[in-house]
Parts: C-alpha cells; structure tokens; sequence
C-alpha cells in the first residue's frame, strides 16, 4: 500500500482498473441476462410498443456497458501482451468509466418501462426515470469527478 506522499506505481493502477472491471462486470452481465430473459415472458408481449422500444434500448444499452467492461482484459492481453504501460491504464480507466454512463442509461430506460407498468402515467414514469438517471450518473460520474478535483486542489 503507498501513502498520501508516494506516487500509486503503474502495476497497481493497472491491477485496479482491471479488478474494478470485473466487480461491476457481473451486475451489468446480470441485468443484461434479465432483460434478455423478460423478452421471452408473456408480459412483455402485453406491454405497449412504446415499452418494448425502450427496453430494446436498455437492454442495447446494457450490452455496451458489458462490452466496454470485457474490453479492458481483451486488449491487455492482445494488444499490450499483458504488458503494464501508460497507455493501456488510460485506455482502460476511460473503458471503465464510460461502461458506468451506458449501464446508468439503461438502468434508467428500464426503470421507465417498469414504472410506466406499475403506474399507468407516462409523465411519472418519465421523471422517475430521470430522476434514477441523474442520481446515478451523480453517483458514479459527478460527485467522484468533483472530489477528485476538490483533492487535486487541496493538495
């Protein structure tokens, strides 16, 4: 482990990257099994063509969250030879993070075609699917940026 005063090495930022992967990697795999799995239930064959549009779209979504989560072990591996350099950190720190935006948007898709299932009231449905959009990209984008920015200032 490094301190405040030492510098992360290269290995470790890399070995981070790809452990973060893979631990949001199984939850996205997960809503992508069950969006694929609600496709083939009766239910969805009820819902207006509106719904099963916007779930087409989540589940779009899901799948490239999915795929930029893969990404970073495949082109380790292949491109860089299981090499630890520079460009392959950035490439995968980028990976990562934009997997985070894809899975927040299709989370949100979804949670309008549940809430619009739920309630009957498209306007509801569409703010609390808003609203589970800017809370999780607040999360997972925002408030991380801004406290790294609030460290990079105080230091």
């Amino acid at each position: 482990m490094t301190t405040s005063d030492e510098k992360t090495p290269l290995e470790a930022k890399i070995d981070y990257v790809l452990t973060e992967a893979r631990v949001i990697l199984p939850g996205a795999q997960a809503m992508l099994g069950f969006q694929l799995a609600i496709v083939l239930t009766s239910g969805f064959g009820q819902l207006p063509d509106g719904s099963k549009t916007v779930h087409g779209v989540a589940l779009g979504l899901t799948a490239i969250a999915t795929v930029l989560l893969i990404s970073p072990a495949v082109f380790h591996r292949v491109i860089y030879k299981g090499e630890n350099e520079p460009r392959f950190h950035r490439l995968a720190s980028r990976l990562v993070m934009s997997s985070t935006v894809f899975l927040a948007a299709g989370l949100a898709a979804d949670s309008y075609v549940v809430a619009l299932k739920i309630s009957g009231d498209t306007l509801l449905a569409t703010a609390l699917a808003l609203f589970a959009l800017v809370i999780l990209l607040a999360l997972w984008i925002v408030w991380p940026w801004v406290m790294s920015v609030g460290s990079d200032l105080r230091r």
